[in-house]
């Protein structure tokens, strides 16, 4: 048996990753188990513990205790990979915990969300859906409802921390465990924030490294997205937001096409044949991209330049708008504008 965490923050797309895993019948993942009160939670198993012997709270026998419910979970399965969920706010619930792991031989899968301000609001807005007496989690659309951010240096306080906690966990889990890192926004094909799956290559990845056949499984999720895609449709106050990201390192967290590796290659192949003075094989090439990444402002600029280049001025200002209204203050934008109309 292999045996695994997935391990991420809040809101990171685990039950999505989870339920995924599940619909393979050599897998079996379940949530979280360090979590205070949830179902068969290690919390519950310690307290017994602890009501049997006080010395069970210190920390050389709380490593044994959860060293023992951990045990008897992964003997309660037959499954060829078993696993659960653990959040970093968890992973410290007792001392030594990387050594407890070690001793079962665990494998970590590290679940990253690159664009943290959307974890941010997907936090919120798991408050507020509670609040509303709605499922964190559906097999169902829901009405979307929007939130305030606070904005300034807390905000960008905020974004740090996320991000110093990410980096954190990665030096930490390569350093410790066999170790696996996913990406949310790469899971789905050219960014289809709806698929009930995930792209091929990344799936044969999980498989390979929990040591199970992917085969003919058909390996997809029941559940949907609860929120909108679009920052705009999530923020009351977007426009707050976006002018508190914009000059500083988290302005790309503002982009709403997010690239995956494809996107990156393919623009950077058209900017190439640009260089090369092959302006209208470029404009070709970005167009193919723009039915799919239509409010990605680096590929409406590119386009916009390119018909500059073929002297349609009506077509380079239409793209170079564009890429305006989707980074209002961008001042390349707006100086590719001023100069397109001299």
């Amino acid at each position: 048996m292999v045996k695994f965490l997935v391990l991420a923050t809040q809101r990171s797309g685990t039950v999505f990753l989870e339920s995924i895993l599940n619909s393979h019948p050599d897998i079996y993942c379940t949530g979280e188990r360090l979590l205070y009160n949830n179902v068969n939670s290690f919390i519950d198993y310690w307290e017994e513990k602890v009501k049997e012997n006080k010395i069970n709270l210190t920390p050389k026998y709380s490593s044994k205790v959860l060293y023992d419910f951990m045990d008897e979970y992964f003997n309660a399965r037959t499954e060829k990979a078993v696993g659960f969920d653990i959040k970093y706010n968890q992973y410290f619930t007792i001392a030594n915990m990387h050594s407890v792991l070690q001793k079962h031989n665990i494998k970590i899968i590290h679940l990253v969300r690159e664009n943290i301000l959307k974890t941010l609001i997907s936090l919120r807005l798991n408050v507020m859906q509670r609040e509303l007496h709605r499922k964190s989690h559906t097999k169902e659309k829901v009405k979307a409802v929007k939130i305030r951010l606070e904005t300034g240096n807390k905000l960008i306080k905020e974004l740090n921390r996320r991000d110093e906690q990410i980096q954190y966990f990665k030096q930490l889990l390569s350093s410790y465990f066999p170790y696996l890192e996913l990406h949310y926004e790469k899971f789905f094909p050219e960014n289809q924030g709806e698929a009930q799956t995930i792209r091929p290559e990344i799936l044969s990845s999980v498989t390979e490294f929990l040591e199970v056949d992917l085969g003919e499984n058909k390996m997809s999720t029941p559940y949907r997205k609860t929120n909108p895609v679009g920052l705009r449709d999530l923020l009351e106050n977007y426009d707050e937001v976006y002018n508190t990201l914009i000059n500083t390192r988290f302005a790309h967290l503002l982009n709403e096409s997010v690239p995956n590796d494809n996107f990156v290659n393919r623009i950077n192949q058209g900017e190439k044949l640009f260089s090369e003075n092959r302006i209208q094989e470029a404009l070709d090439s970005f167009y193919k991209m723009f039915e799919t990444y239509p409010e990605n402002a680096r590929l409406c600029n590119n386009i916009a330049v390119c018909y500059w280049q073929l002297h349609n001025n009506q077509k380079a200002e239409e793209f170079m708008k564009h890429a305006i209204r989707i980074e209002p203050e961008n001042p390349q934008y707006r100086q590719n504008l001023q100069d397109m109309k001299i």
